[in-house]
């Protein structure tokens, strides 16, 4: 074998190696799997059949969401888990939503804990910065409107509530155009 060939398989190693560690430590990225578009789409569309009751925390919320019946449930349960571990390997989901964007850029300040009741679940979300907190309650807002409206509201594209950062002005400048 020539010295450029082991060091091809070499490098083809590394990677491999590097997506196997990335791949272990539950990395998820792309589109969602067509399972759980099949799953939002059929909850979306069964939405008078789901019930969700919300409580505001003082770090979060506390939704418990259910349905009467078993292939609901399941698809909730299956739903919530994998937004669960996506959102845990810091993958996006909708990005063209610029509240889903804005909750992707607190991840890592969210801590989401799931709990099986009776017919459904039981999520708390809570948010160890006060943005994360007003990211988590948007986001507990904008699953209730999912559950109340359905597909409408699936749709559509949702604000943020964090105002960006303004930038300052140059120090020493005069802004104005005669400046």
């Amino acid at each position: 074998m020539s010295a450029k060939s082991i060091v091809c398989l070499t490098g083809l190693l590394g990677v491999l190696a590097a997506s196997s560690a990335s791949a272990q430590q539950g990395r998820m990225a792309g589109p969602l799997p067509a399972e759980q578009q099949e799953n939002i789409r059929r909850l979306a569309a069964a939405h008078a059949r789901i019930v969700r009751e919300v409580v505001l925390t003082d770090t979060g919320y506390e939704a418990t969401t259910t349905a009467r019946e078993e292939d609901l449930t399941r698809m909730l349960r299956s739903h919530v888990d994998y937004m669960k571990r996506r959102m845990a390997s810091g993958a996006r989901v909708r990005r063209w939503d610029p509240a889903f964007e804005e909750m992707f850029q607190h991840h890592r300040d969210l801590r989401v804990t799931v709990e099986d009741v009776e017919g459904g679940l039981k999520v708390v979300v809570a948010g160890t910065t006060p943005e994360a907190v007003a990211v988590a309650r948007n986001h507990a807002a904008i699953v209730s409107g999912f559950v109340r409206e359905g597909p409408e509201a699936v749709r559509r594209p949702h604000p943020a509530v964090l105002k960006p950062p303004v930038p300052e002005a140059p120090v020493g400048k005069d802004p104005s155009p005669a400046g």
